[in-house]
């Protein structure tokens, strides 16, 4: 694990109360429906980077099958309570699911805490999981920033940034990219990067 990973996930094990307190309860179901509207019902969903399990329990709750993975040993202490879900305590890397059988992954502030160098590997990894047609939704604080802050790893991305990311990936189809901002109260002029691809 490099030290940008040890940096962000120190500050998950320091701050996992607080965080679960801003971000467990959110409303944010447009984005949820929208990758939903993708799937067939009862589809098998990836978490990855489930954080303290808002989306998971959403997803259980429409009747998907979920499965939650998360880096923090905290997180997936908090979100396995929240959800009832053994969630899996693995890192983006080391992570493996050995069969192309996933109907959606659902990267939700997630791998933006990964180095732009590491994001076109990933994606590739993660494509190789899905079935043809599958749903793979990531999202990213917006602009061109990176590096270390607020105690974390970031990247930041824009349109043009993400296309640069992903133009050797062939098995993954960009459907679209949009811009909204922060749901949170507190935080309403940050904008965040929305990415819907499908596995061709």
């Amino acid at each position: 694990m490099n030290k940008n990973n040890q940096i962000t996930l120190e500050f998950y094990k320091k701050q996992a109360n607080e965080f679960v307190n801003s971000t467990q309860n959110l409303e944010f179901s447009e984005l949820q429906n929208d990758f939903i509207s993708k799937i067939k019902p009862n589809g098998k969903i990836l978490d990855l980077g489930c954080g303290a399990g808002r989306d998971s329990k959403a997803f259980l709750s429409k009747g998907f099958d979920v499965i939650a993975v998360d880096a923090s040993k905290e997180m997936c202490e908090v979100a396995s309570k929240f959800t009832n879900l053994n969630v899996i305590n693995e890192t983006f890397q080391s992570y493996t699911h050995n069969d192309n059988d996933l109907d959606g992954i659902w990267a939700c502030a997630s791998l933006l805490h990964l180095s732009k160098n590491e994001l076109p590997s990933i994606f590739e990894k993660y494509s190789k999981m899905l079935k043809i047609n599958g749903i793979f939704y990531a999202s990213f604080k917006y602009g061109d920033f990176n590096g270390i802050t607020h105690e974390r790893y970031y990247t930041y991305l824009t349109e043009t940034s993400f296309n640069e990311i992903i133009k050797d990936i062939h098995s993954l189809k960009v459907l679209s990219l949009k811009t909204t901002f922060d749901v949170r109260s507190d935080r309403h002029n940050e904008k965040w990067l929305n990415i819907f691809m499908e596995k061709v």
